[in-house]
C-alpha cells in the first residue's frame, strides 16, 4: 500500500497559507511522534512506548496524516487512525484491563476485539475527516480479504475525551451510563454521530477532572472520557456515517 499524497489547498494568492496534507502508512519512525497522542488517551501511566510502536509497526490498518511530507515525515505528524489489537498476555491488553477498571466491557472479555483510535491536533481541517475515515474503511477491506483472518474483530471499542457539564461543586460526581450527546462538547467532533450506533456505551470521569481548554478544574465542566463498544457491522456503519456527514455540503 502507496503512501498517498492529497492538496485541498485552493491554489494560493497573496493571502493563502499553502499546506500540503499527506496520508501515509505506517513506518518505525512514527514511533515518537505517535507518543504524545497515545498518553493523552489514557489518564494514568500506560506502557506508551510499546502501544506507540505497536502502532507505527502495523502496516495492515493504520494511516498516518502529515503536512509537508519530507524526508522525515515524522517530525510532521498531526494525527492518526487505526485499529489497535487487544491481545491478552501482552502490552496489547493494557486497554482492556484500563477500560474493565471503569465500567462495564464483558461484552468483549470472550470476542476478537479492537481499539479504535483516531487522535490528532485539535485544530485539524474538518475537510480531511472523511478522508482518513475511508483510509481506515479501505485498510479493513483490504486486511480481512488479505490477511488470513487475522483483523477479523467481533468488537470495536472507542475511548475519546470530552468535556461535560456536571453539578455544581460538592455534589457526587458518578459514571454516566446510557450516554447522550446532551451537554457534551467532543474532541472528536464525529463522536457525536458514532455515538449514535454504539450497542453500548459509558462516561466515567478523567481522573484530572480538569477541563480540556484551560487544564484547571472547573465548577460546572469536568474533563470526561466516552467509552463507545461496537460490533464490527455497527463500526462500518458509523465509520460510513461521519464519512457520508463529513463529505455533504455544509
Amino acid at each position: 500500500m502507496e503512501d498517498e499524497p492529497i492538496n485541498f489547498n485552493p491554489p494560493a494568492t497573496a493571502k493563502t497559507i499553502d499546506v500540503n496534507f499527506d496520508f501515509m502508512t505506517a513506518r518505525n519512525e512514527f514511533d515518537m511522534s505517535l507518543r504524545p497522542f497515545v498518553a493523552a488517551v489514557f489518564d494514568q501511566d500506560c506502557p506508551v512506548v510499546a502501544l506507540a510502536e505497536s502502532i507505527a509497526t502495523q502496516t495492515e490498518i493504520g494511516t498516518f496524516l502529515v503536512t509537508d511530507a519530507t524526508d522525515k515525515p515524522e517530525d510532521n505528524l498531526i494525527g492518526f487512525i487505526t485499529l489497535l489489537p487487544i491481545v491478552q498476555g501482552s502490552h496489547l491488553n493494557y486497554p482492556h484491563v484500563y477500560l474493565g477498571a471503569k465500567g462495564d466491557i464483558s461484552m468483549i472479555s470472550n470476542s476478537r476485539a479492537a481499539l479504535f483510535l483516531c487522535e490528532r491536533v485539535i485544530n485539524m481541517p474538518t475537510e480531511l475527516i472523511p478522508h482518513l475515515h475511508n483510509q481506515l474503511m479501505l485498510d479493513l477491506e483490504w486486511a480481512e480479504g488479505n490477511c488470513e483472518g487475522l483483523f477479523c474483530y467481533d468488537y470495536v471499542v472507542s475511548l475519546s475525551r470530552c468535556i461535560s457539564t456536571m453539578p455544581q461543586t460538592g455534589a457526587a460526581r458518578k459514571k454516566r451510563k446510557t450516554v447522550v450527546p446532551d451537554n457534551l462538547l467532543f474532541f472528536r467532533l464525529e463522536d457525536e454521530i458514532m455515538l449514535r450506533y454504539a450497542e453500548e456505551s459509558f462516561l466515567f470521569e478523567s481522573e484530572a477532572s480538569r477541563s480540556g481548554y484551560t487544564g484547571k478544574s472547573t465548577d460546572d465542566t469536568c474533563s470526561h472520557k466516552l467509552v463507545m463498544i461496537f460490533s464490527m457491522r455497527s463500526f462500518k456503519q458509523a465509520i460510513q456515517e461521519v464519512i457520508k456527514s463529513y463529505s455533504s455540503p455544509s
